[in-house]
Order: structure tokens, then C-alpha cells, then sequence
């Protein structure tokens, strides 16, 4: 991925680095070629919020960021703050995945509706996996059009991080969530109903056997210890944390977001803000369209190649360019077409 991500280093270090080379490339052409092709990529990147917002279900997350611009306005009226967020989106369907990155003032639950508003009415109720974050939660939203789930390893961390002296009750919670690991991990290649059946055969008894500990040591400890609460934390969600025993296709973490934010990550210790807004919305299409290639075994170098030199037919039928789609396109104009210009090969 490091290779066919560019974006991900600040365009004056790139400056500096084409002089190095002998081939100057001052950091304001740079970001002149990039802006130049805007409304290409946020066709396309349109064109993933639809796809994706058909989904048979979502990983929702955010990671904090900086906006200058942002950052300015909120000095000028006063406000301390001028916190923004990068959120990441990944939506699952049977046979893609996809990514959508955006870099704003609002946390995953806001920037996550105008994604769900786009969504088929007739499809079926999709699970949205999260952290318990109450700034993740869907806003705007209404609650009976999905189903929460939470990430069961956020809540394993709270009593890995009590440290000594809670032996008992942090071993068998441990030992609890290995046992549904290694249970999950049987799952993989099943369908859903049978990844459900295995579950509440190989899992359920383990996850009641969990819930009995936590509540028998819930009476030892203050509600407001260290351990109290990653009880509480577990007891109340428990609904939440345990969907994967009344649905197929409900996973038991948030992992597949953890990774995805990596990129974005990624580029915020490289490059450490964004100037403006519309930055900022460019860095999303591009992260969108490079993570949702590689998530597809698709040569993100190649997908972009190919969408940036045939702008004409990809504005004109911006679906037949997504991903999974665009080889489809290219052969159609390229019969001769090959691996060097787009196959499932990563190199």
C-alpha cells in the first residue's frame, strides 16, 4: 500500500524530494494537478457513498485530525476548540467491500447518515458495528432501521488494563473471549446461517458462562473502580456485544475499521493537518478509492492510472469505474488489455 499512496506524504516534502532527483516539482503545481482532477474523483467517490450505502452491514469508527482553516475560523469567533475528526466507513456486501473516508467537524454517528440516507428502502436491516463511543452512535437515524452492534474488544481492554491483583476475575474474561476467537476463527469459510448455527452451539455457552463470572464479582467491587466500571461497561452492552449469537452475519469486533484507519492515520503523521476544507474532502476521495481497490485485491496504482486517463467515459458511467467494476470498462475499450493495466495482480 506504502507505494501507491503519494497522498500520504505533504506535497513540500515531495517537492523536496523531485529536486533531490533533478526534477523540480514546486509543492503548488502539485496540489494544481491534484485539485484539477476534483470533480472526477468526487463522481466516483459518489458513486462508492451509493454502493455503499447498500450494504448488508457497516464498521463505523473516526480518528482525530486537523483543519486549519477550521482551526482559523473557530479562533476568530472565540471558540477554544476546532476539533475535527477523519471518519471511516467500511460497508460489506457479499461479494466487495467499501471504504469511505471523511474529514470534517463531525465524529463517525453524523457523518455516517447522509451514507444510510441513500440506502434502499427495501433492503434488509443491516448490522452498524462500533465502539460504544456515544459520538459514534448513528444520528439522525432512526434505531429500528439497523442493528448495533459493539466491538468485543474494547471491552476485553478494560480488564486487560487492570493491571495485578484482579487475577480471577481478568483470566476467565481473557480466557472467555480466546475461546469465542478460536470459535469465530472456525467460522470463516461457512454461510451465514451456518457461521450462526456454530456459534450458538460452540459460543453461547461460553458468553453465558462470561456473563454468570461478571455478575457474581459485580457485588465485590464499587461501581466507580477501575474494575467496577469494565463490568458495568460489559453487563449493560451486552445485547450489543453478543449479536453474532442471533445474527449470521454480526461480527464479534471492530478489527476491519481498526485496520482501514490505519491509512488516514497514516497520513496525519506524515502531513499533521490539512489546510481547508476542500483539502481535506480531496485527501477522502483519494484514501476512499485507494483503500476500497486494495480491499478488492485491486492494484490501487493501476485503478487510479485508469480512472484518471479516461475521465470521459468514467464521468459519463461512474459505476462501471468503481473497483470491482472498472476491468470490466477497460477491456471494453482496451480488448487487448492486460495484467499491466489492471488485473486482481498487486504488484
Amino acid at each position: 500500500m506504502n507505494r501507491a499512496v503519494p497522498w500520504a506524504v505533504p506535497l513540500y516534502r515531495q517537492e523536496t524530494l523531485q529536486d533531490m532527483l533533478g526534477i523540480p516539482l514546486p509543492s503548488s503545481t502539485q496540489w494544481d494537478i491534484i485539485a484539477s482532477y476534483e470533480p472526477l474523483l468526487k463522481v466516483v467517490y459518489q458513486q462508492l457513498m451509493q454502493d455503499a450505502a447498500n450494504g448488508e452491514g457497516f464498521h463505523l469508527d473516526d480518528t482525530s485530525a486537523k483543519i486549519l482553516e477550521i482551526i482559523k475560523e473557530r479562533e476568530t469567533e472565540g471558540k477554544k476548540s476546532g476539533k475535527c475528526f477523519t471518519t471511516g466507513m467500511i460497508s460489506v456486501h457479499d461479494d466487495h467491500k467499501v471504504a469511505l473516508f471523511v474529514t470534517d467537524e463531525n465524529a463517525a454517528g453524523t457523518t455516517f447518515a447522509p451514507v444510510f440516507s441513500l440506502r434502499y428502502k427495501a433492503l434488509p436491516e443491516p448490522y452498524v458495528m462500533m465502539d460504544a463511543l456515544t459520538a459514534n452512535i448513528p444520528q439522525e437515524i432512526e434505531e429500528g432501521l439497523y442493528t448495533l452492534c459493539y466491538c468485543i474488544v474494547h471491552a476485553r481492554r478494560n480488564f486487560y488494563d487492570l493491571g495485578d491483583g484482579y487475577d480471577d476475575l481478568v483470566d476467565f474474561v481473557i480466557d472467555s473471549i480466546t475461546t469465542l476467537y478460536d470459535n469465530d476463527k472456525q467460522t470463516k469459510a461457512m454461510s451465514k446461517s451456518a457461521r450462526l448455527a456454530y456459534h450458538q452451539k460452540h459460543s453461547l455457552s461460553v458468553m453465558n458462562k462470561l456473563k454468570s463470572h461478571l455478575e457474581s464479582y459485580k457485588k465485590d467491587f464499587e461501581p466507580n473502580s477501575s474494575a467496577g466500571k469494565a463490568i458495568d461497561y460489559m453487563l449493560k452492552r451486552w445485547t450489543e456485544l453478543t449479536q453474532f449469537l442471533r445474527l449470521g452475519d454480526a461480527p464479534i469486533d471492530n478489527n476491519e475499521m481498526e485496520r482501514a484507519l490505519k491509512l488516514p492515520i497514516r497520513n496525519r503523521k506524515n502531513s499533521m493537518f490539512y489546510k481547508t476544507r476542500r483539502g481535506a474532502a480531496i485527501a477522502g476521495y483519494i484514501q476512499s478509492m485507494i483503500y476500497s481497490a486494495a480491499q478488492n485485491n485491486i492494484n490501487p496504482y493501476h485503478y487510479l492510472k485508469s480512472v484518471l486517463t479516461h475521465e470521459d467515459e468514467v464521468m459519463k458511467n461512474p459505476k462501471q469505474w468503481l473497483p470491482w467494476n472498472y476491468q470490466s470498462a477497460l477491456a471494453d475499450l482496451e480488448p487487448s488489455n492486460g495484467c499491466h493495466e489492471g488485473s486482481n495482480c498487486m504488484a
